[in-house]
């Protein structure tokens, strides 16, 4: 029996100093930080603030395809070529461009790189980055349209009345073109006219030199 209490004791005493050795733990949420970027140059160390992007979607399919037709956001594509994803059904492919479908011009071959909206099951894409965005985050996105040769497309002020709105442009530019020559010629004309006048009345007005050759008297 003292044996058996000795083993007892002894078995306890090292449950004791194996809990007490052991370190505590609590449970603490996992967070993630992102680890700024540093930079030395000339010995000062700069710390870079990491980019905050909105998530980037995936690429649904790249294609190069013609602009067949468009609207104010819609631009209608015949498929030439399916680089990425599954051959899209159909030869055709309608693209949503929220802000850039009117700098599309209708013959022109593309290099469309979409992603498929979750909701509507269509094909989103774009011309432009946001106004402000941070270029780490834009060189991450690869949701864009560009030229077949991958050249940008001209999104300047006036490259955008080549489509509908340009002719709305052109039928509101051209009577008003018109009606700023009529004006010009009608001004030109009375200007003519007034100096014509001008130069009659002053030929009229001018007196007539009387001769003053005398007869001689027989």
């Amino acid at each position: 029996m003292g044996l058996v209490a000795v083993g007892a004791g002894l078995g306890a005493a090292a449950r004791s100093a194996r809990a007490a050795a052991a370190p505590t733990t609590s449970a603490v949420p996992a967070t993630t930080v992102a680890s700024p970027s540093t930079t030395r140059a000339g010995g000062t160390t700069t710390t870079q603030a990491p980019a905050r992007c909105d998530p980037v979607p995936p690429v649904a399919v790249l294609f190069v395809g013609t602009a067949l037709r468009k609207d104010d956001t819609v631009v209608r594509f015949h498929i030439d070529e399916v680089r990425i994803g599954p051959r899209v059904g159909g030869t055709d492919a309608d693209v949503t461009y929220v802000r850039d479908a009117r700098f599309f011009a209708i013959g022109q071959r593309y290099q469309v790189t979409v992603a498929l909206d979750p909701e509507s099951g269509s094909y989103l894409s774009k011309v432009r980055t946001g106004r402000g965005e941070d270029p780490r985050c834009v060189a991450r996105d690869p949701i864009y349209t560009t030229l077949a040769n991958g050249s940008s497309i001209d999104t300047a002020i006036f490259s955008g009345l080549k489509g509908t709105r340009g002719k709305v442009a052109r039928a509101f530019l051209l009577p008003l073109a018109a009606v700023v020559g009529a004006l010009v010629a009608l001004v030109t004309v009375k200007w003519i006219v007034i100096l014509t006048a001008r130069l009659v009345r002053r030929l009229v007005r001018r007196p007539t030199r009387r001769s003053t050759h005398r007869p001689t008297p027989p």
